[in-house]
C-alpha cells in the first residue's frame, strides 16, 4: 500500500510539471531531492532525532535559492552547484552533531 501511494504521488506531481513544460522530460526534477534534504538539514531539523521546525526550513529554502541564483548568474556549472549543496548538507550535519554532543544528547 505504501508503494502504491508513493507511485501515485509521483504520478500526480509529474502531471502539473509536464503541463508546465509542455514536454515529458525524465530528468526535469533531477537533483531536487538533494535540495530538499539540504533545506531541511540547514533549517535545523536533526536527521538523528527529528527535531526542527517549518520556519527554519523556510528560511533555508530561501537561502539556498539565493545561492542557486547567484551560481546561475555567475555561470557556475550544475556539477559545482550540486557539490556545494552536498558540502552544505555535510557541514550542517556536522554542526548539528557537534551541538548535540555539547548539550549531552548524543
Amino acid at each position: 500500500m505504501h508503494d502504491r501511494a508513493g507511485r501515485n504521488h509521483i504520478c500526480h506531481r509529474g502531471n502539473p510539471e509536464a503541463a508546465r513544460l509542455r514536454i515529458g522530460q525524465p530528468t526535469a526534477a533531477h537533483g531536487l531531492k538533494q535540495d530538499a534534504i539540504a533545506a531541511v538539514v540547514l533549517g535545523g531539523t536533526s536527521l538523528f532525532g527529528g527535531r526542527g521546525g517549518i520556519l527554519g526550513t523556510f528560511f533555508a529554502v530561501m537561502l539556498l535559492q539565493i545561492l542557486r541564483n547567484i551560481f546561475n548568474l555567475s555561470g557556475l556549472g550544475s556539477f559545482y552547484q550540486m557539490t556545494v549543496t552536498g558540502l552544505i548538507i555535510v557541514a550542517a550535519i556536522l554542526l548539528n552533531r557537534f551541538i548535540d554532543l555539547r548539550r549531552g544528547r548524543a
